[in-house]
């Protein structure tokens, strides 16, 4: 994921679609690299993962779909600029 992704987790442009997918990050729609199919456990298995992130992820995708590493990143490193990057209207 480049950083005009990143970017735009970071000050904008964020709109979560309807569409699940497991292998997209809800926020960013890029491809989260999840293992939980795989026979390896997957990276998110290591790391923190802050409840208020995953609050954000609607009802319908709840245990569904997988956050990527750089939104749980820019999350963690700005919440308030995260959250007001994100649209839920969509």
């Amino acid at each position: 994921m480049g950083w005009r992704v990143l970017q735009s987790a970071i000050y904008g442009n964020i709109v979560m679609k309807e569409t699940i997918s497991e292998a997209l990050c809800p926020f960013c729609q890029t491809v989260n690299k999840c293992m939980a199919h795989d026979d390896k456990p997957c990276w998110c298995k290591n790391v923190e993962i802050p409840q208020d992130l995953l609050n954000l992820v609607p009802e319908t995708k709840k245990r569904k779909v997988c956050i990527c590493l750089q939104c749980i990143q820019a999350f963690k490193d700005n919440p308030a600029a995260f959250m007001s990057g994100i649209d839920n209207t969509a």
